[in-house]
């Protein structure tokens, strides 16, 4: 049997023409196979592009997006890694940390003027941030795509990545600075499959009725659970940025909360698909459960057929004596 590594139609920035309905015009680089009952890795030097393993065979669901089957894996995996898009999104994330750590440390106590200037001034302010953002994701993007495009097209996007998009871009798309922060926000998390997860599961735990009554205080707690679950990462100027705006720019409050609040949780909870994928890691606490009571939900999880996932419930003792007594009857 013949495995190959697979180059999907993708469209960038500058816009690309649209692609067939089907998309079928896969174009397969060199045919390999794997030695039997080797652990299978790339060759660097015959794959210079290739950094995922050995992928079988891609399908795309109706509902939308792709599953990447690779060898050994019995369970396909939502979306596809393409290296380029990983390399880019590595370079902003350290650009947008950098920020975050001017904002959110010590100089924090010299910027806290910026936070109660007048809106007008701030909004300039900020939009001259924006609009510079906007041109350093872009040049580095297209850098990255100098061979080919590494941007999937929305409907070939995760389901949970997907909505984030169609929210950002009915939001913040009708400028082109938004369109390619929320552009580059989901090529990020639709190749980076940890923040993903991680972004998942602190939305899926919002609550409906307080991030509407008590709007603050939810994002707040929202932030202190990621810093609570996540072990393996410093959030602490993330929570000192979402501290100052939320006590002294109530219009970015609101413009958070309006996107919270039109998107869609059920495509954005994690399902048995993704827990299958992220239960095992030791560096985060999914779902609020510590590591020992993950393996204990993971044993749970069953693979059926094309390596679809599903979430078996222990039957307890009330339930067998319900079944018992309704044979019975």
């Amino acid at each position: 049997m013949k495995y190959h590594v697979w180059r999907l139609p993708i469209q960038c920035f500058n816009g690309y023409p649209d692609f067939p309905e089907e998309v079928f015009s896969l174009i397969p680089q060199v045919p390999i196979k794997p030695q039997e009952g080797d652990h299978i890795e790339m060759d660097q030097k015959m794959f210079p592009t290739a950094s995922i393993g050995f992928i079988e065979k891609v399908e795309f669901p109706a509902s939308g997006g792709i599953l990447m089957f690779s060898h050994p894996m019995k369970v396909p995996t939502r979306g596809i890694i393409i290296p380029e898009a990983l390399q880019a999104a590595d370079v902003v994330k350290k650009y947008i940390k950098s920020w975050l750590s001017f904002f959110g440390g010590k100089m924090r106590y010299f910027l806290f003027p910026l936070f109660v200037v007048p809106q007008s001034l701030f909004n300039r302010i900020a939009w001259k941030w924006i609009e510079m953002t906007a041109d350093f994701v872009e040049s580095v993007v297209l850098h990255f795509a100098f061979n080919f495009p590494i941007v999937l097209k929305p409907k070939y996007l995760s389901p949970a990545v997907a909505e984030l998009y169609r929210v950002g871009d009915s939001q913040f798309g009708y400028t082109r600075e938004g369109k390619i922060i929320v552009t580059f926000l989901c090529l990020a998390l639709e190749n980076d499959r940890n923040y993903r997860y991680r972004v998942q599961d602190i939305l899926g735990d919002i609550d409906g009725i307080e991030i509407k009554i008590h709007s603050r205080k939810e994002i707040a707690r929202l932030v202190k659970l990621l810093m609570t679950r996540d072990r393996a990462r410093g959030w602490s100027y993330l929570e000192n940025v979402i501290k100052l705006v939320l006590w002294f720019r109530p219009q970015m409050t609101k413009m958070i909360v309006a996107f919270l609040w039109e998107l869609d949780m059920m495509k954005i909870q994690l399902d048995a698909q993704d827990m299958y994928f992220c239960l095992n890691d030791a560096h985060y606490d999914y779902l609020g459960l510590s590591y020992e009571e993950r393996q204990k939900k993971f044993e749970t999880l069953k693979v059926g057929e094309n390596g679809v996932v599903s979430e078996s419930h222990a039957t307890t003792e009330g339930d067998e004596q319900g079944d018992t007594k309704e044979k019975l009857s």
